[in-house]
């Protein structure tokens, strides 16, 4: 249910009852005067005294509103987009720019704009470069029963009592998200022709970047909805065809294809970065890796991820990586003899820690607007080899064939890696 208010001041102490710190603007304005952020909190009964009939009412964001975060969609085209993407968090607005601010409480790591580059400018027609914004501590956002500096009046589409405790990291994803899909829509054609092949890639780009199937059918279908496409129906329920075969390594378009299809080719790294597709690759399950130039830390950090997600035995000693391996024939080095059988630690090489990336990653690059299975780059192993120091695999201290008594006087006697002792049995 939507939320209104008679008064300026009955709305400040609405909100005050709320958690958020309400703020006195002047009329028609849509920032307080002086150093706002510098005043103390006002009681209701200061708040009835301090607003004016004429007043607007601002609130302050962060901290000071119990990590109040407004997301302010600057296009249209991302107010339309949030109905999808961002449904659950209350909007208001004005008449001619509906459900243009979402409210949700959570702590960002920091305010950002989501912004069209200068390179890609003179592809759009807006007004302003910014798309939308994120903002939380530092900053405030005028609410309703404000009046616009147009003359508009500002109302709640929603009850702001339905504002709820969110995760940041999905706040900022989704945010992003919007972002991207906004600059899709502002570009979908309005004429039959190439819309299949956009959609196609706009559901290849949405998987790779790790959003589960029913999202990606329907936000398809909503950018074709809101473009005035007779075929939007048409458009989602693909992807899981297209997750079957990114899985597989096949074919998959991506963000080139996609800007090529818009015409927005500067883009690219713009909507790579709005949409969360970096350097690591865009998958749920972190096994997939996508090898780009300058990137090879993150893919590096992925590779290690695997690793340990599949449980290859390769431990840390002091400034070297080893890996345990069985005899299979008796042999003698440096007058020492060992058995057929035994256990011994031998040094981890690139050539072999390449094949074990390999084995548990799947390494894919993009090559003409689709994306291929490649084999791990040389310089990665070596890249990993050379992080002495910063290895997140366990630290060996050495290997032992027997029951053992640990410090705290319990026994070793499970087969395995101990991490108590950082012994292996």
């Amino acid at each position: 249910a939507e939320q209104q208010f008679v008064s300026p001041s009955g709305a400040a102490v609405f909100y005050n009852r709320l958690g958020w710190e309400p703020l006195v603007l002047p009329e028609r304005k849509k920032a307080p005067k002086g150093k706002w952020g510098d005043l103390p909190r006002l009681s209701d009964e200061e708040l009835s005294r301090k607003f004016g009939a004429t007043n607007n009412v601002g609130i302050a964001l962060g901290d000071r509103s119990g990590g109040l975060v407004d997301l302010d969609f600057d296009w249209p085209e991302a107010a339309r987009i949030a109905d999808a993407v961002l449904p659950d968090l209350p909007s208001f607005g004005r008449a001619t720019s509906p459900r243009s601010h979402r409210l949700a409480r959570c702590k960002l790591p920091k305010n950002r704009q989501f912004k069209i580059p200068p390179s890609a400018a003179h592809l759009f027609e807006a007004e302003r470069s910014v798309v939308l914004e994120l903002r939380g501590d530092g900053l405030q956002t005028m609410v309703p029963p404000s009046v616009h500096p147009n003359g508009e009046t500002v109302r709640w589409h929603d009850d702001p009592r339905s504002v709820s405790d969110a995760d940041p990291k999905d706040v900022s994803r989704r945010v992003g998200a919007t972002a991207a899909l906004a600059v899709i829509l502002s570009k979908y054609p309005a004429t039959r022709g190439n819309r299949d092949n956009i959609c196609l890639a706009l559901t290849g780009v949405l998987v790779r970047a790790g959003w589960g199937d029913d999202d990606v059918d329907r936000w398809v279908e909503h950018v074709a909805t809101l473009a005035g496409d007779e075929e939007a129906a048409k458009r989602g329920g693909k992807a899981a065809a297209a997750r079957e075969r990114f899985n597989a390594g096949e074919d998959v378009w991506g963000i080139p294809a996609l800007c090529e299809h818009l015409g927005i080719e500067p883009m690219a790294d713009t909507l790579r970065g709005w949409f969360g597709i970096s350097g690591d690759g865009p998958v749920e399950d972190g096994a997939a890796i996508l090898v780009r130039p300058g990137f090879l830390p993150q893919a590096v950090d992925a590779a290690e991820a695997a690793l340990l997600a599949a449980g290859v035995p390769i431990y840390q000693r002091y400034d070297s990586l080893v890996r345990p391996v069985r005899l299979t024939v008796s042999a003698q080095e440096d007058g020492v003899g060992r058995d057929s059988g035994a256990l011994i630690l031998q040094p981890v090489v690139a050539a072999w820690l390449r094949e074990q990336f390999a084995l548990t990653s799947r390494w894919l690059k993009e090559k003409d607007d689709t994306v291929r299975r490649v084999d791990p780059p040389a310089q990665a192993p070596i890249a990993y080899l050379a992080r002495v120091g910063d290895w997140r695999v366990p630290f060996l201290q050495g290997v032992i064939q027997s029951p053992t008594l640990r410090a705290d006087g319990t026994v070793l006697q499970e087969p395995g890696y101990d991490p108590a002792t950082a012994l292996l049995y």
